[in-house]
């Protein structure tokens, strides 16, 4: 089973990934900003991130920048959960290391689709 590291600021937002993910059967560690990322990405290995983008204390580009500077975490996929589609937006997620993007607000099943996607180029 695949574990995921939902890091987001909004506590609603992290219960809502949580349920659709565990429901989908993966397990499911949470993080409230980039920092506490950080910190739990060692203890908790987790298969893939998926990062919002503004969060307080350190947001999702510095956290991502972090995890690809650092040789362990550097392939581990990040998956970008944000309010923010403009392209301009997205291109500097991508320049940071992020491998993706979805929109919020988002359909379950187009969350699961990047989760997939992802998880498999892990694999």
């Amino acid at each position: 089973m695949a574990k995921i590291l939902i890091v987001d600021d909004t506590a609603f937002m992290r219960r809502l990934l949580e349920q659709i993910l565990q429901a989908a059967g993966y397990e499911v560690a949470c993080a409230v900003d980039g920092q506490e990322c950080l910190d739990m990405v060692g203890a908790e290995k987790p298969d893939l991130v998926i990062m919002d983008w503004n969060m307080p204390r350190m947001d999702g580009l510095e956290a991502t920048r972090a995890l690809r500077a650092d040789p362990v975490t550097r392939s581990l996929p990040v998956l970008v959960a944000s309010a923010s589609s403009q392209d301009v937006d997205i291109a500097e997620m991508k320049a940071a290391g992020a491998n993706g993007h979805v929109s919020k607000p988002f359909q379950a099943e187009q969350l699961l689709t990047a989760v997939r996607q992802y998880l498999s180029v892990k694999t």
